[in-house]
């Protein structure tokens, strides 16, 4: 198996593995690692790949299309906690200012007031602050999901083309091989 041809069927461990090197804090970092995949994958030469590496390339696909869905799901759910959060720790450091701004002398009751809201806004953003360290790695998951599925889609499309059928109808064979 020469280096060009093993490179663009492994593409998905090999992308998966640059990929995971990269920061978390960078997406940019990542989306130009996926488009580099994208790049890679267009210099498939379906000609030289073996039936079980386009057999492989479809398993591929129709696994990484559940990963994807469940990915998307978790991405949503964290940018909504983190906004549900974001709001309850503004409308406490509203309160908080109210209550500073009403008391000239603090009596005992509103130092426990103002003392028990600091450590919840506290609170609050060590959660915020965790549930974006998630997001970020989600959000990396996704870029590598998208590489190894670009990479995958590419041969599909290429032994697709040359078969000389549509790619529905291809993948649809490819299913109906499986069972």
């Amino acid at each position: 198996m020469g280096s060009k041809r093993r490179r663009c069927v492994a593409l998905e461990e090999d992308q998966v593995e640059e990929i995971g090197h990269l920061g978390l804090e960078d997406d940019g970092l990542v989306r130009a690692a996926a488009a580099a995949a994208a790049r890679q994958a267009d210099e498939v030469e379906i000609e030289k790949l073996t039936e079980e590496e386009i057999e492989r390339a479809y398993q591929t696909v129709f696994q990484l299309d559940e990963e994807y869905r469940n990915v998307i799901i978790e991405e949503a759910f964290y940018q909504s906690e983190i906004k549900m959060l974001q709001a309850r720790k503004a409308s406490i450091d509203d309160r908080l200012s109210k209550l500073k701004q009403k008391t000239k002398e603090p009596d005992s009751d509103s130092i426990k007031h103002i003392r028990s809201g600091t450590r919840k806004v506290i609170e609050l953003e060590e959660s915020i602050d965790a549930l974006k360290s998630e997001l970020s790695k989600t959000c990396l998951r996704k870029a590598k999901v998208e590489a190894v599925y670009i990479s995958s889609m590419s041969i599909i499309e290429h032994h697709v083309a040359n078969e000389g059928e549509g790619l529905f109808l291809g993948c649809l064979a490819y299913v109906m091989m499986m069972e």
